[in-house]
């Protein structure tokens, strides 16, 4: 799919400005279609800095950029590109209104009132609320008595914010744990039409670091019930409709089946291109999601989109312990971020990630991605 220029808009840079936790999928997409891609992330690796003009790698604490770090990264970037687009990705989306604000970059996202909307958890269960849409129960405040309940901390991703104990003087919210199936539907809308592009199972490491649910990958399009299809669609065109959501975007969910009934609850939308978003870029080769991003951003209209129902999928591997990259490490056709050598990696930090696509095996995908995971732990650790 390639969508036509909005021949009004006031950016005539063809600089793209990619902010995110990892970077590296979107430089690829984005300079895929064309786009001149300075990076900022906190890996910087081997793969982001082939597809970037320019890459800042910013240190993680706990997951997260350090404020005075992304505030001096800004101020520099400002001066070298003073016409730029920006999008933001994971761990970078409470910085939309600061985007905003400085004139000569273009936020190609929802605007900043929409994305603190959805970020924030009394607005966006409210707006549930209004639109009958289910979700599981939510309380402000203690911890409540009865039931299995889960910490959820504002302005996380990944899973890293889902907690199954109380955390001091950091904002959140209480969640009742439902079991069943966690999934996600991926979304783009021009903000009066959208189309769903598939829906996900999402994979998660139980009991990693103290949390219950960490984010590991995805399957895109999971075997699903039409009705659940169905149903899905309905939430989306509802929440689009009520948020004024434009851009790709993702909405997580969790399938559960109790006493014979079968529920669709809502848990959160990323208002950002998630990371899924890659694995229908390889299913549809003729779809460059960050571009389609971008144009409907500026208002260009969807068009119709063929789309595939093959599969695709893949896993983060995390270090079990302390390692350190091989100088002159090979890597395998199927990985990807894969880290510079010589790097140091500590325990549980993601080292790269590796994929599998539907026909490669007769085993499942999920199987497939084990097995890939382990081998490179065993390449790493020759």
């Amino acid at each position: 799919m390639h969508l036509p220029w909005l021949a009004n808009t006031s950016i005539k840079s063809n600089f793209l400005i990619i902010i995110s936790h990892s970077a590296r999928a979107l430089s690829e997409s984005a300079s895929q279609a064309g786009w001149d891609v300075i990076s900022v992330d906190g890996f910087a690796d081997t793969d982001t800095l082939k597809l970037s003009i320019e890459c800042w790698c910013l240190p993680l604490v706990a997951g997260e950029f350090v404020e005075s770090y992304i505030e001096t990264c800004l101020v520099k970037l400002k001066q070298h590109y003073p016409q730029a687009r920006v999008i933001l990705g994971a761990r970078a989306e409470n910085l939309a209104s600061h985007i905003e604000a400085f004139s000569g970059w273009q936020l190609c996202a929802s605007n900043s009132q929409v994305v603190a909307r959805l970020r924030n958890p009394h607005t966006f269960f409210q707006g549930l609320t209004e639109l009958s849409i289910p979700f599981p129960p939510v309380q402000f405040g203690s911890c409540p008595n009865a039931g299995k309940w889960l910490f959820k901390l504002e302005d996380s991703c990944g899973g890293m914010g889902v907690r199954s104990e109380y955390i001091d003087n950091v904002p959140g919210y209480w969640q009742q744990e439902i079991s069943g199936l966690a999934i996600s539907a991926l979304c783009l809308s021009d903000g009066q039409e959208f189309v769903c592009l598939g829906v996900n199972q999402q994979y998660s490491i139980s009991n990693f670091e103290g949390c219950p649910y960490v984010y590991q990958g995805a399957l895109a399009n999971v075997d699903t019930d039409p009705l659940i299809i169905e149903k899905t669609i309905g939430y989306i065109d509802k929440i689009i409709r009520y948020f004024n959501i434009v851009g790709v975007f993702s909405l997580d969910m969790i399938l559960s089946h109790q006493q014979g009934e079968e529920t669709l609850y809502v848990l959160e939308i990323n208002p950002r291109i998630s990371a899924s978003f890659e694995l229908y870029e390889r299913i549809n080769t003729n779809l460059n999601l960050v571009d389609a991003h971008i144009r409907v951003c500026e208002g260009v209209r969807l068009s119709e989109i063929e789309l595939s129902n093959s599969q695709s999928a893949y896993l983060i591997v995390y270090a079990r312990d302390d390692c350190l990259i091989a100088e002159n490490m090979v890597w395998p056709e199927w990985v990807k971020d894969r880290p510079e050598g010589l790097r140091k990696i500590s325990k549980h930090e993601p080292i790269c990630s590796v994929y599998a696509d539907a026909g490669e095996s007769d085993d499942s995908l999920y199987c497939l991605l084990q097995c890939r995971s382990e081998k490179v732990i065993r390449i790493i650790n020759q």
